[in-house]
Formats: structure tokens, sequence, C-alpha cells
């Protein structure tokens, strides 16, 4: 059996490597159309690239997203005595893949936002359907940051959870565990709220101080007679006059990083960093499998349970979701070599009717 699963790694790992290959000589081969000769074509053809491949980057982790929280949830409540079966150490991977499956699909969706305002039925499809998926994984994310031990199974580590961390688990670890628990657990479910506001609520997108506005009306009693523009500029004024008020004497540098993070959020660089970061973790979680050696430095060594064995041993189940990333390039490889039927009449304002958000700079680059 574990010849054969060695085998089906080697057979996925060489075609995922082959159709990134044939992606690059293809791209060498052809190269990229020239800006200079046909701008507005060259830009839109980009343009529509980048949008497909979010759309089937989008749909792929979605995918993805609901059968890790399924067979996630099977495996808890021990359906078919799989808690039994599979150790705290691959659930736990288990629940790490599931979240970036998700924050993918999170950096996708404000680089299809001009796709959904034109589909709104998928669009209601896909914001809706992650709500329960994204609180599930929470909860499964929360028991997982409680399993201390890697080598027992989940049964074993549901039942020890109430009792104290083991001997060598200090409280440390487990509040570093927390820590990183509130902070990427916060980030993905205030970033999936952010993105729903901004993709159902077209006012919201154009102003994102609205909601302060309406909420200085509604402390103050007011109707909302004054002038929707003159109230979102008060409200603003008032916002950062605070914000100038407390941080100036000190902290100077804080109006920097807004400055930094403002030009930041008109690109796409926090979702390219987020797909970017889910590649980095998974490639890790596959070629680095963590096991305890508890007879390295004998059983009544101290440093028997907190040695750990850095092993190549990867998996067929961590290998799959990244050979399905080779799925969004082909298809944004076909797009973008495609032939439109109105290519003559394109021109570079396309760039406002795809990704209204996607500035456009005066040199192509």
């Amino acid at each position: 059996m574990q010849e054969k699963i060695k085998g089906k790694v080697l057979l996925s790992f060489t075609i995922s490597i082959s159709l990134t290959v044939l992606l690059l000589l293809t791209f060498r081969r052809r190269g990229c159309p020239s800006p200079r000769s046909q701008p507005g074509t060259a830009r839109s053809r980009r343009i529509l690239a980048f949008e497909s491949f979010g759309r089937v980057l989008s749909d792929q982790q979605l995918v993805m997203s609901f059968a890790f929280t399924g067979a996630l949830v099977l495996i808890r409540f021990g359906v078919g005595n799989m808690d039994n079966e599979m150790s705290t150490f691959s659930y736990t991977l288990g629940v790490t893949l599931a979240y970036f499956s998700c924050m993918v699909h999170l950096a996708a969706l404000s680089v299809l936002r001009s796709y959904m305002d034109r589909n709104t039925g998928p669009r209601n499809v896909r914001v809706v359907a992650l709500i329960p998926v994204v609180g599930v994984l929470v909860f499964l994310w929360l028991e997982a940051v409680t399993m201390f031990c890697p080598e027992l199974t989940v049964r074993c580590s549901v039942s020890l959870r109430p009792m104290q961390p083991p001997p060598g688990i200090s409280e440390w670890e487990l509040a570093i565990g927390m820590v990183f628990y509130v902070v990427f657990g916060g980030y993905l479910v205030l970033g999936y709220a952010h993105r729903s506001v901004n993709l159902l609520n077209k006012p919201y997108r154009r102003n994102r101080t609205i909601w302060l506005t309406q909420l200085l009306f509604f402390l103050n009693g007011s109707k909302g007679g004054l002038d929707p523009e003159r109230s979102r500029r008060v409200a603003a004024r008032q916002t950062f006059g605070l914000c100038f008020r407390m941080f100036r004497p000190k902290f100077g540098w804080f109006y920097l990083l807004i400055a930094v993070h403002g030009e930041l959020g008109r690109s796409f660089f926090w979702e390219i960093l987020w797909i970017l970061c889910y590649y980095i973790i998974g490639m890790i979680q596959l070629t680095l499998g963590v096991k305890n050696v508890p007879d390295m430095f004998g059983p009544e060594s101290p440093m028997s349970r907190a040695t750990l064995l850095v092993s190549l041993q990867p998996t067929f189940g961590q290998l799959l979701p990244l050979a399905l990333l080779a799925l969004p390039f082909l298809n944004g490889l076909d797009a973008y070599f495609g032939k439109f039927p109105q290519q003559r009449h394109l021109k570079c304002s396309v760039a406002d009717r795809f990704l209204p958000n996607l500035q456009k700079s005066d040199r192509e680059p």
C-alpha cells in the first residue's frame, strides 16, 4: 500500500511540474503581445486573462473549501470510525489547508468585482455559500489549536482536550496558538464580512465612510436632511481630525503607514500576497512531515516529547490541492491567447469596464 501511495504522489507531482514547464515554454515561444503596437488590445487581453484566472481560481478554492470542511466534520464526529484512524497532525493539516482555501477564495473576490456585478446570481451563491463554511471552519480550528499531541488520534486528542496540556507543552505555546487563532480567524471572518458588504452594497463600495455618516446621523437624531456628499465630507473630516489629534504628537509614522496602505489597497497586492502565501504554506506542508521521536533521547528524557524530526514524507492528500492550481493558469492562458470577436474595437478604456478598481497608468508596463 505504501508503494502505491508513493506512486500516486510521484505521478501527481510529475503532472503538475509538466504543466508548469509547458506553460513557461509556451510563454517563452509565443511571448506577450507588444504593448507598443496595439496598446489597447494588449491591455484588454491581459485584463480578460487575469479575470478568467481569478474566476477559475475562486471556483476551484470554493469547491476545495467545501470538500475539506465536509471531510473534517465527518472525521471530527466519528463517522465511519474515521476519528480513530486519523492522527491529530493530519487533522490539523486539513484544517490549515481548508483555511487557506477560504483565504484564496476571499482574495479572488476582489479581482472579480466587475464579474460579480454582471452576474448577480452566481455572486449571491458564492457569497452566501461560504458563510456556514467559515463558521464551521472557525469552530474546527479552535479545536485543532487545543490538540497538543500530533501522534495521537483525533478521538484521543478530543478526550484529552479538557485536561491540562502534556508536560512537553508550555503555557507559552498554548498562548501563541491562541494568538494565531484570534488573528487569522478574525482576519478571515472580517475579510468575508467586508467583501460581502463591498459586493452587495454599491454605496459602501464608492464610499467606505458611509457607515460612519449613517452612524453620526443616527446618534444626532438626524433624518438625513443634509446633502449626502456634504455629510460624507463632514464625517470624513471629523474622523481624520480625531485621528490627527490623537496620533500627531508621538506617532507621525502612523500617517505614513496609512498612505502606504492606501496605495497598496488600490492594487491587487493583498490578493496576490494571499495566493502566494497559500502556495508557500502548501509547499511547506507538502515537503515537511513532522512526527514525534519519543525514543531518540530515551523514554525518560525530557526531550522525548519536545524533539521533532523533519522528514520528507509527502502524501497524496497534501499534493492534490497544489496540483489543482494548474487549472486556473491553463484557463488564463486560453483566454490570453484566444481570439475575441470585437478585438479591433477594444481600447484602453475597457480597464474601467472589467476592473473598475484597476488604475490605468500613462505608460504601459
